[in-house]
């Protein structure tokens, strides 16, 4: 039970990229990227739009989410991918997130679609 307890967070984080991925399938062409020591979770592609996104397993506050997004802007200047940039953030809860704009997500989000919803 203690080897569960050490590695649950770790895996739900792995599950949890992989339903953000899903989540932005519809909007973009998406995907991991790294070089060397740096990583970006998901890079959304869609016609002239390049879209790098941070996916965490955990609670965050506004202040938290300003600082992964100006560290994930960092990162983002390493790919050579032409087309306008955004940011976004895809967290378990984010606290203010209606003040970040943006591409900012989490589960109280619809995760998934009616069929019936536009795009």
């Amino acid at each position: 039970m203690e080897e569960i307890k050490k590695t649950f967070n770790a895996f739900v984080g792995l599950a949890f990229e992989e339903i953000a991925a899903e989540f932005l399938s519809d909007k973009f062409k998406t995907g991991k990227w790294w070089y060397k020591d740096t990583e970006i979770d998901l890079v959304g592609l869609r016609k002239g739009e390049v879209a790098f996104f941070e996916v965490k397993w955990c609670d965050m506050s506004y202040k938290d989410a300003i600082k992964v997004l100006r560290q994930l802007e960092e990162k983002g200047e390493s790919v050579k991918i032409k087309g306008k940039r955004a940011y976004g953030l895809i967290a378990r809860r984010i606290k203010g997130k209606d003040r970040l704009g943006g591409y900012v997500y989490d589960l109280s989000d619809p995760m998934k679609k009616n069929k019936s919803e536009n795009v």
